[in-house]
């Protein structure tokens, strides 16, 4: 990992950072001195507020939208970072929500595509999107925020939430294995 003086210039995306875990983890890259894309979905004035934080604070922030729970919102969000001009060099795939809470035989194909989506696919995708980037360069550093849920199966109603937080572990080692060694 970078030190304090290594993130400045550095560009950090960081998933759902309009609220929460996502916008603390914003923040704190922000104050290594990393430049922070700061991403967000549907909550503009969460975004806008952590990006105040990070200018207040001397930092550079700049909002980044793109919708993450379906595949054509993916494919957009992707495309975006593609024509950034400039590299990722920390990717925090931290987006993700169950939706809605719904008992296993009540799961529509929609949910599960939606959850699935949301959580795992648009983790794998982006990660997909930077790395090569990371490899010319021989450096970077992706974080996936996974959840207890991935091992303990989630509460009643969030199997499909459980479901894509496991599979979003498993990306996780799999990604370790096939790009650390670059």
């Amino acid at each position: 990992m970078p030190t304090k003086d290594e993130f400045k210039g550095m560009t950090t995306l960081v998933t759902g950072a309009s609220s929460g875990i996502g916008a603390a983890i914003a923040l704190g890259l922000a104050s290594c001195g990393a430049r922070v894309l700061v991403h967000y979905n549907s909550n503009l004035d969460g975004a806008r507020e952590v990006a105040c934080q990070i200018q207040a604070r001397g930092g550079e922030a700049e909002l980044f939208p793109g919708d993450l729970s379906c595949a054509d919102g993916v494919c957009k969000f992707t495309e975006k970072i593609q024509a950034l001009g400039r590299p990722v060099d920390i990717l925090v795939n931290n987006a993700g929500t169950l939706l809605r809470r719904a008992r296993i035989l009540e799961v529509s194909g929609e949910l599960w595509d939606d959850v699935i989506t949301l959580n795992l696919k648009s983790a794998f995708f982006i990660s997909q999107t930077v790395v090569p980037g990371m490899m010319e360069r021989g450096q970077g550093c992706i974080v996936n925020i996974s959840s207890l849920a991935a091992m303990m199966g989630g509460g009643i109603g969030a199997s499909v939430y459980a479901t894509a937080k496991g599979g979003l572990s498993t990306l996780t080692k799999a990604f370790a294995r096939e790009f650390a060694p670059h």
